[in-house]
């Protein structure tokens, strides 16, 4: 079954201003900043949302079941990839995906680790990648 790109899109906008106000709530109040973990699970979801609609708009091929980015974006044609890694600019961009690969996974069961401390998300690299994510889905669809 095909994506609906239409809704694919309506859910990624929603997903961006469910971003944008968590970041200004726990920004203005510090006393709210454990509204960074939802921040953190909505973000890379989103990623994972933009990059399963642009591969379908290369391939016609619909992703499921996978939360990794860096397997993700692996598998976006090397052009886009190449785009991508321009737009956001940044010498240390496969290494800070390799590092924030399973940040959905990982941070939506915080509660289930015993090792806390060993768990990475780097937001201002995850939010930069989201940000060109997006507006590669907008300017192909």
């Amino acid at each position: 079954m095909a994506y609906n790109i239409d809704a694919l899109k309506g859910e990624l906008v929603g997903l961006h201003d469910s971003i944008r106000i968590l970041r200004e709530i726990y920004n203005k109040e510090e006393k709210l900043i454990n509204l960074a973990i939802p921040h953190i699970i909505v973000v890379a979801f989103a990623c994972e949302v933009a990059m399963k609609g642009i591969y379908f708009f290369e391939t016609t091929i619909d992703l499921k079941n996978s939360h990794n980015l860096k397997e993700l974006f692996d598998k976006l044609s090397q052009a886009t990839q190449n785009e991508i890694r321009n737009n956001i600019a940044n010498k240390d961009f496969d290494m800070l995906l390799e590092k924030n690969k399973n940040v959905f996974n990982e941070w939506r069961y915080l509660y289930e680790k015993t090792q806390i401390d060993k768990i990475n998300a780097d937001i201002l690299f995850l939010d930069n990648f989201l940000n060109v994510l997006h507006e590669k889905l907008n300017k192909i669809s």
